[in-house]
């Protein structure tokens, strides 16, 4: 990707989600900033993880997934879970379980609760697209946004 293309793909503003699936007893999760609503009717959100994650095969073996929205803020669990070990990244945070089954986080600005619908591959993104059974905004803040963090995520890092 050239890097004009890249630039101009970083001024798109996204938020910073914590996407968690597994369980409580033994959570995965890592931090998306492509996710979207897609649908209203049913209620549809689609969530982008690069191919070569760990929790591509963990959301398609559970068949649900959390959309935990970060608040500005909580910078701090931004490189906390880009650099713990696996199983270290919630040993700090209360969880509880979804409808679903997905884990998710009570520190959350807001959270969706989401079974897979399908999961589609068009380039070095698996696209999981999750029908919304339940969600709550626990808080009255505004969320994070790419803008709030210096390392936007365009595709090349």
């Amino acid at each position: 990707m050239e890097q004009d293309t890249s630039d101009a793909l970083a001024s798109l503003t996204t938020g910073l989600y914590l996407l968690t699936t597994g369980t409580v007893d033994e959570p995965s999760g890592m931090i998306v900033s492509w996710v979207s609503q897609v649908s209203y009717e049913p209620p549809l959100v689609l969530a982008a993880v690069r191919k070569n994650r760990y929790l591509l095969n963990i959301i398609q073996r559970f068949g649900c997934f959390g959309i935990n929205v970060l608040e500005r803020g909580q910078e701090d669990f931004l490189p906390f879970f880009k650099n713990a070990p696996r199983f270290e990244k919630f040993k700090n945070l209360e969880l509880f379980r979804a409808d679903t089954g997905a884990p998710l986080v009570r520190e959350a600005l807001a959270w969706l609760d989401c079974g897979l619908v399908e999961a589609i591959s068009p380039g070095d993104h698996t696209l999981f697209l999750g029908r919304v059974e339940q969600g709550r905004r626990l808080k009255n803040t505004p969320p994070m946004t790419s803008q709030d963090y210096d390392h936007v995520y365009s595709g090349r890092r």
